[in-house]
């Protein structure tokens, strides 16, 4: 027979969900597959118990296997693996990737001396994902140019490959570059205020004593962990403005043509008083680095980048703002001679950070007759190279506290008093710019609490990340079934894994014909030897793919590991554990925990076994009789006396 049938599959999941919540009560304590399963977490600290148990099984092929990931497994999945595992890396070095290891970045003559020949190198790769013309005369189909894939494909590039090289190398080197002088921008910039504090007869003496503490609060939390974060969400910015325009655009003109008729009849049909119809491109780039850069709303959190409203979210037309941002605002500012800046340490300029301590130094202020002064720009007319540098606004953000909380609320529409206009405009708004972004699972959600401005910025930059066009992910509600990450064979970034329900049996078989991993998509231990866990196949293991798919499945073995009773007896002192930890368990009670453990899985999952009437699929168990005395085969002598 063939077990890769709906019904037969969904008879194997409900076995498995069976199995899955055994319990043993022992000494007035319940204990579960957690507590004695080999591991219970995620590979990162404090996971323990809030992920699913280690186990090998074909069915991890399947989307429907998703019961295996509880609440809590879901959001550790998201909070300690998608996020600062696969998202936050692999948009840093989407950042260097598109900056400076392509011929067109904007950084690309920065290539130190030992990388001068890898410049270029991600050429191709970014033309395929951003060029469906490209991408065809390369053997690809249009829609391969998707620039959100890009994340996938810096997770893929093989060591050797020149654009990860460029990349990689880039990434240490910048990082490296920028914390040394992040640390020296801070540490000049005190003891200039130093200076200005402690003198008496200094008009800003009072000033500087003011804002000398909140620098040095900033400066003790830069360190190399902190500098990657912020260039992390630094690039998140600039990715919104890219891989957003085009929606902004068409989203733009299709509200317009049903809100300018609105706008139109508000001042008395004076286009000149309302907004255009449509927008270019850059100008859609513009609007959005706008809004990434406007200020925090608790009313909607997530916001429109439309530039149409009062700074509250409400009148319509009677403003030019967007609603929501991160609340930090890092487009710099407009230089008289150099135009707009706001790159990264361009306080350097102002400080001559690489010749600080020689005697070439020549800061703009001046040294030794300093006219440093941030509070007197008649005096210090360059103070805004470090007042408006993103990297200094962001770790003085990082101390600056605000109250504030995520919301889903109702952006308005407009405030005319004509009920009619005011009710459609504002059905427009509250449908179709009111995107509900925040979660329960974001703190604070709903009653505004005290915070600084960068949770509240990381806040937002995160859900973005989370929204489309990026990764289109649920917080707390996906799981490595309904969102997979491209690490595996055949996967890709933002999709799932095959479901298997309501589909004809060929189709399930051709899609079965692929790679087999672990949750993780082989990032462990890569693809998973079939032979151990499909049997009775044709064609044989190692033989089928798409081109040669399954045409029939006798048998699958699912892998179950337990812990040694050692490891127990430590596992269920975690302060993690449903129902408390427990710290007076022996050797001797986990080993008995373990033989009670291991009868009621092998009865459960063998339930049946030889009823032929009892289902489609016949199930067998097989336990092995380490540290307990107890095995199928130890059973099975034992019956026979």
């Amino acid at each position: 027979g063939n077990l890769f049938t709906a019904e037969s599959l969904d008879e194997i999941a409900d076995r498995m969900m069976e199995v899955d919540q055994i319990a043993v009560t022992y000494k007035g304590n319940t204990f579960t597959m957690k507590d004695v399963c080999a591991r219970s977490d995620a590979g990162q600290s404090g996971t323990t118990y809030e992920y699913p148990c280690v186990r090998l099984t074909p069915m991890d092929l399947f989307e429907e296997t998703r019961w295996s990931f509880d609440e809590s497994d879901r959001l550790t999945w998201y909070n300690d693996l998608i996020h600062p595992i696969l998202a936050r890396p692999r948009i840093a070095r989407f950042g260097i990737l598109k900056n400076f290891c392509t011929s067109g970045g904007a950084n690309a003559n920065d290539l130190p001396d030992i990388l001068k020949s890898f410049k270029g190198s991600c050429d191709h790769d970014l033309l395929l994902r951003t060029n469906g013309t490209y991408a065809l005369e390369n053997g690809k189909p249009a829609d391969y140019a998707n620039p959100t894939s890009l994340l996938s494909d810096i997770g893929d590039f093989e060591n050797n490959y020149p654009c990860k090289i460029c990349v990689d190398n880039m990434y240490d080197g910048l990082m490296a570059k920028m914390t040394k002088g992040t640390v020296g921008m801070f540490q000049l910039l005190m003891f200039e205020l130093n200076k200005i504090a402690s003198d008496p007869a200094h008009a800003n003496e009072q000033d500087a004593q003011m804002m000398l503490p909140q620098v040095q609060k900033a400066f003790a939390m830069v360190k190399q962990a902190s500098v990657e974060e912020f260039w992390t969400y630094f690039v998140t910015r600039s990715l919104y403005a890219e891989l957003g325009a085009v929606d902004y655009m068409n989203g733009y003109a299709f509200l317009m043509a049903s809100l300018l008729p609105a706008c139109l009849a508000i001042f008395g049909g004076d286009a000149s008083q309302c907004p255009p119809a449509t927008v270019t491109l850059q100008e859609a780039r513009d609007a959005l680095l706008r809004h990434a850069d406007h200020s925090f709303s608790a009313v909607n959190t997530g916001g429109s980048p439309f530039p149409l409203w009062l700074e509250d979210a409400t009148g319509m037309f009677f403003g030019s703002e967007p609603v929501g941002g991160s609340g930090i605002d890092m487009n710099g500012f407009v230089h008289p001679l150099f135009g707009r800046l706001n790159s990264p340490l361009m306080s350097s300029r102002y400080f001559d950070l690489e010749k600080a301590g020689t005697a070439e130094w020549a800061p703009l202020y001046g040294a030794p007759n300093s006219t440093f002064n941030p509070f007197d720009l008649t005096q210090d007319p360059s103070w805004p190279l470090v007042q408006f540098d993103p990297i200094y606004v962001w770790f003085m953000a990082s101390v600056t506290e605000v109250s504030a909380s995520c919301n889903n609320g109702k952006v308005g529409g407009t405030i005319t008093g004509n009920t009619e206009l005011d009710q459609k405009t504002g059905a427009v708004a509250a449908t179709r710019m009111s995107p509900e972004w925040c979660t329960q699972y974001n703190e604070p959600t709903g009653t505004d609490e005290i915070r600084t401005q960068t949770h509240f910025a990381k806040m937002w930059y995160d859900l973005l990340i989370d929204s489309d066009p990026f990764l289109g992910i649920n917080q707390g509600e996906d799981d490595p079934y309904s969102f997979t990450t491209g690490q595996g064979c055949d996967y890709e970034l933002t999709g799932s894994r095959y479901s298997y329900t309501g589909q004809s049996t060929d189709d399930i078989l051709y899609s079965a014909s692929r790679d087999l991993y672990y949750i993780d998509e082989g990032v462990s231990i890569g693809a998973l030897d079939t032979s151990l866990l499909i049997g009775d196949v044709e064609p044989p293991n190692g033989e089928y793919n798409f081109d040669n798919p399954l045409k029939r499945v006798g048998a699958i073995q699912n892998l179950y590991f337990l812990n040694i009773p050692s490891k127990i007896v430590d596992r269920v002192k975690n302060c993690n554990r449903p129902g408390g930890p427990i710290e007076d368990l022996t050797e001797e009670d986990a080993k008995e925990i373990l033989r009670q453990f291991k009868l009621k899985f092998e009865d459960d999952w063998s339930r049946d076994w030889d009823d032929e009437d009892s289902g489609n699929v016949q199930f067998v168990a097989f336990a092995d009789g380490t540290f307990v005395s107890h095995s199928n085969s130890f059973r099975l002598l034992h019956s026979c006396y």
